[in-house]
Formats: C-alpha cells, structure tokens, sequence
C-alpha cells in the first residue's frame, strides 16, 4: 500500500504535520524510533496547558489522541535506514526501509526528524551536566534557575556580536553573569573582546579569559548549580551554564541518500536547504520541518516554533485524492 505521506520522526513538528493532514483525510504513516532530542529533559515549558509534562508523555498522549481521532493516520515504532525517490518529478513518489526490515512506499516525504546537537567533547564533563545544567534556551530552561545564589555563566567559544546579545538576555534572569571566554590568548584577542562586549562591561557582566577544563555538577547537599574547572587551577560555581550547541540533521544520512542539499553555518552547524516557510526542498515532494531550522543566513533559530511550521508545510504538502 501505498500512503499519501510519509513522515519520518515524531516530534512536535511530525506529530502536527500528521493531524493536520488527517483531518484533511489523507492517509499518513508516521515512522520514527524512541529517540528525541530533548531525551535529556524532565519537563516541557512555555506550551500552553502543557507546562511542566514531561516531553514523553506529550509525545504518548498525542499519539494517542490522533490516532483515536483520525483513522487514516498511524505510527510505526521503527528507524528508517535508508531511503530512495522512487517516482517522477511531476509524479513522486519514495520508498523507505527501517532497520526491522520494513518496506514503505509515500507519494510525499516529510522529514521532522529534529537535529542533533554536537557537545563540545574537548570539555571534561560537559555532557554529564547537558542539559540539567547546560542549556541552550534561556526562554525555555531560565525561568525555574533565575536569581540564584551563584549567576548565570555563559560559554563563548569564539567572539561573535550573538553572545553579546545572549549574555544582554542572561541580565534578565540574573545579575552576575559571568562569560568564559576561549580561545583569548593574546592582548589583541583580549582588546578586541573587551571592544565587544563593552556594553556587558558597563553593566556589571564579567569577562573571565581562559578555558574550561571540566565541568562538574553540584552535590545535592550543595544545591542546584555546577562547578567550573578553569585552565588556569582556579574553580568557579554558577547556578547554570548556557551554551549554544552546534548542531546537525538527525536525518543527515536520509538527506544525502535523496540528493537534499545542506548547507553549512560557521560556528551553527549544518542545516538540509530549504524554502521558508513553506520547508519545500531541492526534491519534489520532500518537504523538511521541526528543529533543524535555518532561519536566515546570519540567525540560526532552534526554538520551538515548529508547530507553526509543521502546519505550513501541511499546505504545501496538499496532494489530489488517490483516483
């Protein structure tokens, strides 16, 4: 048999492209495996009737809450392996094989697998404290952590104006915030920092030169928070850390296997090219929506945004019926 869509990954973006195309009465199946992105985390925020669910049991419950309303949509517990366009640029059609050795044939393809993040492994412990400690989205993680004892560190890796407008964010949940600033070894390196970030400076925030050598959570007994471990011998406490990850498709390897291109941000990561906002690619019929968003050449948004976005690409996605 052969479906109206396809859609690979279950996240809130998959999970909304397939209500949305089943009350349009198109017969979807929807493949994805058990893990997510946010695996890590104990509690959804800033979703409306959802604050605090743990992200599994949102996934569950709007598994279950399609499949009981639209009978022309199911899911498949499995992993796509591999992945082949099997039909005509004005006729698509494509084929998917999953590691249980299951064959799946789509007249459309949508790809919500989400993206993976790259944590830095040059840091001793850092994925220990990612990302109960560590985290990316201060709108989504800072509000519980704010005006803790120890402030808020920030991570900046290279120098770049988007940690000065982070940093500026940080100010709200804080008033000592501290960024660790690698790769700052020289005096020019260090003027040129200081240049950057002068409005920080003016507003209490600290520069601390030098890099981090270990990151370790603290005790129970100590209270929420983590220690830094600085090159230099020197130790530092912080309620949290906020660093932004680099990160790429978790369906990377399905892109090149259909020919998708994908492009490469410095110091972002690699995103699978696309058309905003309706997540049409390069391959007729395959469309791309969820995390793994490339907003703008020089702005690389990672939010949760991806319910909008998964009900475009819906529209877009509009087939005639099965004659």
């Amino acid at each position: 048999m052969t479906v109206d869509v396809l859609i690979i990954g279950a996240g809130p973006a998959g999970l909304t492209a397939a209500s949305a195309l089943g009350r349009s009465r198109r017969c979807v199946l929807v493949i994805a495996g058990a893990e997510h992105r946010n695996r890590g985390s104990h509690a959804m925020h800033g979703v409306l009737t959802c604050e605090g669910m743990n992200p599994i049991e949102f996934v569950t419950q709007s598994q279950q809450q399609i499949t009981s309303l639209y009978p022309t949509v199911r899911f498949e517990s499995d992993t796509v392996k591999s992945v082949a366009a099997v039909g005509r640029p004005e006729r698509p059609a494509f084929e998917v094989k999953t590691a249980s050795s299951m064959v799946y044939r789509g007249r459309r393809l949508i790809l919500a697998t989400g993206a993976i993040d790259e944590l830095p492994v040059s840091i001793d412990g850092f994925a220990n404290c990612w990302p109960d400690h560590v985290y990316q989205c201060l709108l989504c993680d800072g509000f519980e952590r704010a005006d803790g004892p120890c402030g808020v560190g920030a991570l900046a890796r290279h120098l770049s104006e988007h940690h000065v407008h982070r940093a500026l964010r940080a100010r709200c949940f804080n008033a000592r915030v501290v960024i660790y600033v690698d790769r700052c070894d020289t005096d020019e390196q260090r003027h040129e920092a200081e240049k950057m970030f002068a409005p920080l400076l003016a507003q209490g925030v600290i520069l601390q030169y030098g890099r981090i050598n270990r990151l370790e959570p603290l005790s129970a007994v100590q209270g929420p928070g983590i220690c830094v471990h600085l090159e230099s011998g020197n130790t530092e406490r912080v309620d949290f850390l906020v660093y932004e990850t680099l990160t790429r498709p978790a369906s990377v390897n399905l892109a090149i296997q259909l020919g998708l291109s994908i492009t490469e941000i410095p110091s972002h990561g690699s995103f699978i090219a696309r058309e905003e906002p309706t997540g049409k690619t390069s391959v007729p019929g395959v469309y791309v929506c969820g995390d793994n968003k490339l907003k703008d050449s020089s702005y690389i948004y990672v939010g949760p945004d991806c319910l909008c976005m998964a009900c475009l690409i819906c529209r877009a996605a509009y087939i005639p019926p099965l004659q």
